[in-house]
């Protein structure tokens, strides 16, 4: 992780050409010569690379939400910018000072941007920072705006900086990545305005792979990361290619053995898995499960899995749990993006219904964010076995046993 590049690139003072051609040692130094012309902060060589990193981002992030500008900025030390920064936090959250003390540059930098609260369990909304980023609104502004009105003016912004007009359809999540990713473009300095207003938001996610893959040779892989993951590779963050680990594999099929796969499990957040379900006629049975998150934010999520015969007596299983995005390893460690899990038990039910289900019965599986579930994750599992039903065309199940629960 070199963050040093982040804060030269989101304070305009290089481009990413420019910054494609520096070394490491360079980029550190020309944010010294960049701090040392914009405050009166000496000794910038003693600090390491990261506490410089944090110290540049809370300038650019002064100077970009114009809360202070050039000539005020000058007569201030990184402490001055350090305590102003947390003054207009506390304005914003209405977190405490000491709460807001305990933070890193770094993490006030991101609280800034919309990343969630301490102990919140909602998903951050990053739209404010596209909004800062580009400069479309000032710090205070942006203190006097709803959500839903800081939500309507990217899309407006959106709608002038692409050919696109679709954008109440995104949630805010994707609203805010294809956001971040014409940002991204306009001030890095590799497409102008009018460039922009010619391309989709495909076309610049594309344009942005492009120019993230020559800076890190990644290639292919990023076309795995959500928008928001390859901004903040460009800015110099390290990118999680978390491979799956191994589920434990169910014996093959046969006459007392039948095994069930619902393949790739998706929602509208970047949040994704799957299930295995192992059954046996002596009423045995495995219950695995895979979540991975492959976005920015940490999510608690709920599965509910429905494994339903030709008659109509369905298995039920839920899982609630929790995996850490992009955010969880900032501003220095690696998040923990998976959860996985493998339950066992036994059912007289699976016994006297184990011919239906060799014969052929059909999983299915449903996963969200918790705090997408307006009912529960029970109201989820009553979702899946209407869906369940339909499935099989019945008008519902005939019978839900709980294995899992």
């Amino acid at each position: 992780m070199f963050l040093i590049r982040g804060v030269l690139l989101a304070g305009k003072f290089r481009t990413q050409h420019q910054l494609a051609q520096m070394s490491h040692d360079d980029q550190r130094n020309t944010l010294i010569v960049e701090i040392a012309g914009r405050s009166k902060q000496t000794n910038l060589q003693s600090f390491n690379d990261d506490t410089l990193a944090g110290m540049g981002a809370v300038l650019v992030y002064l100077r970009t939400a114009r809360i202070r500008d050039d000539a005020a900025l000058k007569g201030m030390t990184s402490d001055d910018m350090r305590n102003t920064l947390i003054v207009e936090l506390g304005a914003q959250t209405h977190l405490s000072g000491p709460v807001l003390q305990g933070m890193s540059n770094i993490e006030l930098v991101l609280l800034g941007l919309g990343k969630p609260q301490p102990g919140s369990l909602a998903l951050g909304n990053y739209i404010r920072g596209v909004l800062l980023a580009g400069q479309f609104r000032t710090q205070h502004e942006l203190n006097q705006m709803s959500a839903d009105d800081q939500r309507n003016t990217l899309i407006v912004e959106m709608a002038a900086h692409s050919n696109e007009n679709n954008f109440q359809a995104l949630n805010d999540f994707q609203l805010g990545g294809v956001g971040a990713v014409m940002v991204f473009l306009r001030g890095a300095g590799i497409r102008t305005d009018a460039d922009l207003k010619k391309m989709s938001t495909d076309d610049q996610r594309n344009v942005a792979i492009v120019e993230v893959g020559a800076q890190t040779n990644l290639g292919s892989k990023l076309q795995g990361l959500t928008n928001m993951d390859i901004v903040l590779t460009a800015l110099g963050v390290d990118p999680v290619f978390q491979q799956k680990p191994p589920i434990p594999q169910p014996p093959p099929a046969n006459g007392d053995v039948v095994t069930f796969d619902c393949g790739p499990i998706t929602s509208e957040l970047p949040l994704g898995g799957s299930v295995h379900v192992v059954m046996k006629r002596n009423g045995d049975f495995t219950f695995s499960s895979h979540v991975h998150d492959s976005g920015f934010d940490n999510i608690d999520y709920a599965l509910s899995a429905v494994l339903i015969t030709g008659s109509g007596i369905a298995f039920t299983f839920e899982r609630s749990g929790h995996v850490e995005g992009t955010s969880a390893g900032l501003p220095f460690g690696t998040p923990n993006r998976n959860d996985d899990s493998f339950t066992t038990g036994n059912n007289p039910m699976i016994t006297r219904e184990f011919d239906d289900l060799f014969a052929g019965a059909k999983l299915m599986a449903s996963l969200d964010g918790t705090d997408k579930l307006a009912n529960g994750i029970k109201g989820m599992l009553g979702d899946l076995l209407s869906q369940a039903a339909e499935a099989i065309g019945k008008a519902a199940v005939s019978a839900a046993v709980a294995l899992v629960a």
